[in-house]
């Protein structure tokens, strides 16, 4: 696995340079050996898309399924994921609960029953009959106590919606933690997490995370389940019909 960042460097009359950051995107290396014939074939239907995509990949070392961009609740409305508020304003505050992050969303000015929704445009994926917990640091203004629903939506591969699961919780006007499980039903493969404010009052909310087990675990930047095109696949043969091959998976 290794970041790939995309953008340029200018250098000023000084000597100075300047990085002009367009984005970073991972870049994942496989080595299989000793592949039969119809498991070799698989991974050449994925390069030709003869598999139709998008081709998603659970990668082990990062526990938090959730986009970078929703991980660290950014409203951004795009592709790549993020954070998409059904009503309210939203602006960001200074304070983190847990290490890393260095900011929160505060959610003002919206009707009872508005949503925040976490990768709603792209979905997480996620293996049917799996264990998944959700989770999200939330809390109320000083003095306060609000109604929260926390929950999961699940998708079946034609995107039609299963029944959602969540639970309810009362926030006060400090973080609170708040943790949804759920295993992922047999027809499923993405699930979206969404919170949705009961009352009119405004939340801050911080540190979403999505991840495999009952146990939602120290908070991740995300990044646990991207979108990705095969880049490249190389293929020997060194003893018919037993192959040896190299693939290169790239971030979309």
């Amino acid at each position: 696995m290794t970041p790939v960042l995309y953008g340029g460097i200018r250098q000023g009359l000084s000597g100075a340079r300047t990085i002009d950051v367009t984005g970073v995107r991972m870049s994942y290396e496989f080595e299989f050996s000793a592949l039969e014939p119809d498991e070799w074939m698989h991974l050449e239907a994925l390069r030709t898309r003869l598999i139709p995509g998008p081709v998603r990949l659970l990668d082990p070392l990062r526990r938090n399924r959730l986009s970078s961009e929703a991980a660290a609740m950014r409203v951004v409305g795009t592709r790549y994921g993020g954070v998409t508020a059904t009503a309210g304003l939203t602006e960001r505050g200074a304070g983190f609960p847990v290490p890393l992050g260095v900011d929160h969303l505060v959610w003002s000015n919206r009707p009872e029953q508005s949503q925040l929704l976490f990768d709603t445009t792209r979905r997480t994926a996620v293996l049917p009959g799996e264990t998944i917990t959700g989770s999200v640091y939330v809390r109320s203004l000083p003095g306060v106590t609000s109604s929260v629903r926390l929950g999961f939506r699940h998708y079946q591969l034609d995107n039609s919606a299963l029944a959602p699961v969540f639970t309810e919780t009362p926030v006060p006007g400090e973080w609170t933690r708040l943790t949804i499980t759920s295993t992922v039903p047999a027809d499923a493969v993405t699930v979206e997490l969404f919170l949705r404010g009961m009352d009119a009052n405004t939340l801050s909310v911080a540190a979403p995370q999505i991840v495999p087990g009952v146990e939602p675990g120290v908070w991740e930047p995300g990044g646990g389940a991207p979108t990705v095109t095969v880049d490249s696949l190389t293929h020997v043969s060194p003893i018919y019909p037993i192959s040896t091959v190299s693939m290169t998976l790239t971030e979309a």
